[in-house]
């Protein structure tokens, strides 16, 4: 199991680790920040997270830090420390973040322009028509690899009967890769909705890194179009 306080190799080029996070002060989930390795040799970050000087520094021995990357609208609340951390690393955000949380570092909006500037490691895409999350996936490209946020969730383990009530009520409690039913109230548009996870599948990852819960490496398409069914059947646009 990964360590809050220790990098754990996923795949070639991509280390994550984890910690604990309690929403609300009660339902517990893990968060898993993913660190990886560019070709220029230095390291990129996605939703960072809470760390101890020991994982700072096993980051570090890994190459300069160079990018910081907020995923959607609700992954930032330790991007400010890691920013402070290693200020010369360029952030990224997705669009609203700046309006958002004023205090946060000036940052770059996540865009095509990023494949250049990661060193075309990464396919990126935003999941269209959710603007209250404005989420963008992560394709490494040498590993087959999709990164995701929130939208969807491999719940396998969690402390606490409040967790599994929330899991259950959210669609998440499955055991199983799935998408919280919040989802189909934020999304404004279907079609829109409808076209990035058609784009996402097409990209046909060998392995599937969500924020919460456990890796999935095996039938990552299959369990993709199953758990992302009603957004795939979204009007074509």
């Amino acid at each position: 199991m990964p360590s809050a306080d220790k990098l754990t190799p996923i795949t070639d080029g991509l280390w994550g680790y984890e910690y604990d996070l309690f929403m609300f002060g009660f339902v517990h989930i893990t968060v898993r920040p993913v660190i990886a390795k560019l070709p220029d040799g230095g390291v990129w970050i996605l939703s960072p997270g809470p760390m101890s000087e020991a994982l700072a520094a096993e980051i570090e021995a890994l190459g300069p830090v160079r990018h910081l990357v907020s995923p959607n609208l609700y992954h930032y609340l330790s991007l400010g420390d890691a920013a402070r951390r290693w200020p010369e690393a360029r952030v990224w955000a997705p669009e609203g973040l700046a309006k958002k949380r004023p205090d946060l570092p000036a940052h770059t909006l996540l865009s095509d322009e990023a494949r250049e500037a990661w060193g075309g490691v990464f396919d990126l895409q935003l999941i269209a028509g959710n603007p209250h999350l404005n989420e963008w996936v992560f394709l490494h490209r040498p590993s087959r690899a999709l990164i995701v946020t929130d939208l969807l969730f491999n719940l396998q383990r969690w402390e606490g009967f409040a967790a599994t009530l929330a899991y259950w009520a959210t669609g998440t409690g499955g055991r199983r890769l799935a998408q919280t039913t919040e989802w189909r109230f934020m999304v404004r548009d279907r079609a829109a909705a409808a076209r990035s996870a058609r784009a996402l599948v097409a990209w046909e990852p060998e392995i599937l890194i969500p924020s919460h819960g456990d890796i999935l490496r095996a039938d990552v398409v299959p369990e993709l179009r199953r758990a992302l069914a009603w957004m795939l059947a979204g009007e074509p646009g």
